[in-house]
């Protein structure tokens, strides 16, 4: 006999009588997960390296003590479950113009990649994910980040690659844990002053953008390890750049630059730089 929870998910989900039926699993340890299937109680421990595709799954009170990635989220549900570690979902929404609402419920989402978005806003659930530290929108027509942006205090990683932005969100300066930021192959052609408020930023991609000149707050950046150049129409380094003494990696291939200057040698731990 199914459970009232399974009846009030099927009724929800439009899973009327005559439609494929769920098939109950209770309080059991598993290793894999399978489509159409209600999971109640249930202890999982999944290959961390699989994608799973998920259809039409409920999971109530269960516990996921290992990494899990998720392509495809489809008619699921997930009531009060736990995640261990890592949760991240992997969608290539090319051909939707509707964000998947299944994905909001997901409170312990840690990674969400959106390939290919073809849909110019963001629905505001997504700011309210918790946990969520890394976020993939490479490909997406988004233009513009909502105000609402800047309540993802947990992101570390933000990638904005061939997306149809052209000028840095300031939402993104308000970020205080962002770590690596991705605007390469984006129609961005300045980095606003207010960079220097992204103090924890480690990683900076402008590579294939239309970025002429670096603002000399970008001294301000003394965590940035990891910054590269390559493809814009950068003439000169300013002198504040050879500040950063964190600076391990300087790419500036395919770039207007010709000459170095002698501060370069300032920079002791740079050990890779083209």
């Amino acid at each position: 006999m199914k459970t009232i929870m399974t009846k009030i998910l099927n009724m929800f989900t439009g899973n009327v009588e005559n439609h494929v039926e769920r098939t109950e699993i209770k309080s059991q340890s598993l290793q894999k997960i399978e489509n159409y299937i209600s999971y109640f109680g249930c202890v999982f421990f999944l290959e961390e390296d699989q994608k799973y595709e998920l259809k039409d799954c409920v999971f109530e009170n269960c516990s996921f003590r290992t990494d899990v990635t998720l392509q495809n989220v489809k008619g699921c549900h997930f009531v009060n479950c736990n995640f261990s570690n890592m949760l991240s979902v992997e969608l290539d929404v090319s051909k939707t113009t509707v964000f998947p609402k299944e994905v909001l419920q997901l409170s312990s989402l840690t990674h969400l990649s959106l390939f290919s978005f073809d849909i110019e806003q963001l629905p505001v659930e997504i700011f309210r994910l918790p946990v969520l530290t890394h976020l993939e929108l490479s490909g997406s027509y988004i233009e513009e980040l909502p105000i609402e942006f800047s309540q993802l205090s947990s992101l570390t990683h933000l990638d904005l690659s061939n997306s149809s932005v052209t000028k840095l969100p300031r939402e993104i300066l308000q970020l205080p844990s962002l770590t690596h930021l991705d605007l390469s192959t984006t129609g961005i052609f300045e980095l606003p002053r207010e960079i220097e408020q992204l103090s924890s930023l480690t990683h900076l991609n402008l590579a294939y953008t239309q970025i002429a000149e670096l603002p000399r707050e970008i001294e301000q950046l003394s965590s940035l390890t990891h910054l590269n150049l390559s493809h814009t129409l950068i003439t000169e380094l300013p002198r504040e750049l050879f500040q950063l003494s964190s600076l391990k990696y300087l790419k500036m291939r395919c770039t207007p630059i010709t000459k170095l200057p002698e501060e370069i040698g300032n920079l002791t731990l740079l050990s890779n730089w083209i």
